[in-house]
């Protein structure tokens, strides 16, 4: 076939990429309510990579202020080899990771991650 009789296709990763953010969305809410604070990090850096071609400037640096504050914190010790977090910081700990969560949930509805902005799901990621 000639190339220059064929159409460009409107295929595009709209359904794929809101699926595998809300597979990341409920391994937040899983590992939080588990108390799996690590699941709970590791859930929103990979969270964290994949919203970040759709938000804003100001809202990735809020979030990236917030994993900063998460990694200042002496939180984690191996006693017998074991990754273990200090008890004196699990809930200083629970909090950052919650409010991370939050802003990046914020921002995602923002740009239309959560719900479509308009009436068919499959346009849920055009501007």
């Amino acid at each position: 076939m000639n190339e220059e009789n064929q159409q460009p296709t409107k295929f595009n990763m709209a359904i794929s990429t809101l699926m595998r953010l809300d597979t990341l969305l409920k391994g937040c809410a899983e590992a939080a309510t588990r108390g799996d604070l690590f699941g709970w990090n590791e859930n929103l850096l990979t969270l964290r990579r994949n919203v970040f071609p759709f938000i804003k400037q100001d809202e990735i640096k809020e979030i990236e202020s917030l994993f900063e504050k998460l990694n200042s914190e002496r939180w984690v010790y191996f006693p017998e080899g074991k990754k273990r977090i200090l008890p004196k910081q699990i809930d200083r700990i629970w909090r950052i990771l919650d409010k991370i969560e939050i802003v990046m949930q914020l921002a995602m509805k923002d740009a239309g991650l959560l719900m479509p902005k308009g009436d068919d799901p499959r346009f849920a990621l055009e501007g």
